[in-house]
């Protein structure tokens, strides 16, 4: 693992808990692998109280499992679950966008747009790491222009498992081929007011991500 050295942080437990996300998203952290307070609190040269915070809220985003008597282990997703995470979120999501369609910026709906087309001219792996970024920027603003404090909690909870998941995609150099053009439409038609057409667009791009990432879960299976 390559942890930073952390002598002194005003909040450490959040600065371990996103050093072990890293890990685990890189896949240098491996599914089913376990990992201890003791490794990790001589890694960053701290204690084990803010290492034990960390894996409690690492155990709450699904991340890790914390077994009785056995220890923090890195959790592993199985077809069913990512099937539930993507169905769930295109449920709530969708929800979301209703909520959220009288309350964007033109000008920022444009700004994003023009970004996501400026992906089609980057070399591959450049292009997938800023699509990555304005995707969670994406569905982020829609989580939070929905004014609905409940909706961006439900969200986010499932966002810290799907992160991991695309984080996982971009590592392996994966990335839907029509991403970039499917936001550009879900854009178009949130600039053109056409709130329906931007519903099912964002339904049919959150379907489209899950069928990629079953999809490639088999072939990792299969390595």
């Amino acid at each position: 693992m390559h942890l930073p050295d952390l002598k002194i942080d005003t909040s450490l437990s959040e600065a371990v808990y996103r050093a072990i996300r890293k890990e685990i998203a890189s896949g240098r952290l491996k599914a089913g692998q376990k990992i201890t307070e003791s490794e990790i609190s001589l890694a960053m040269g701290i204690s084990r109280a803010p290492v034990r915070e960390a894996f409690k809220r690492l155990a709450m985003d699904h991340l890790v499992n914390l077994i009785p008597r056995s220890g923090c282990y890195v959790a592993d997703l199985d077809e069913k679950e990512i099937e539930e995470i993507f169905e769930i979120r295109k449920r709530l999501e969708c929800m979301a966008l209703e909520y959220a369609f009288a309350n964007f910026s033109a000008h920022r709906l444009r700004d994003l747009r023009n970004r996501f087309e400026s992906c089609k001219t980057m070399a591959s792996r450049e292009a997938v790491e800023k699509e990555i970024k304005l995707d969670g920027y994406l569905h982020d603003l829609i989580a939070i222009k929905s004014g609905c404090d409940n909706l961006k909690e439900m969200l986010k909870a499932l966002w810290s498992r799907i992160e991991i998941i695309r984080l996982r995609e971009a590592e392996r150099g994966y990335v839907p081929v029509d991403a970039a053009k499917e936001h550009i439409a879900l854009l178009d038609s949130l600039i053109d007011g056409d709130k329906d057409r931007a519903v099912d667009l964002l339904a049919r791009h959150i379907e489209n991500s899950k069928k990629t990432v079953i999809s490639h879960y088999y072939c990792q299976k299969q390595e």
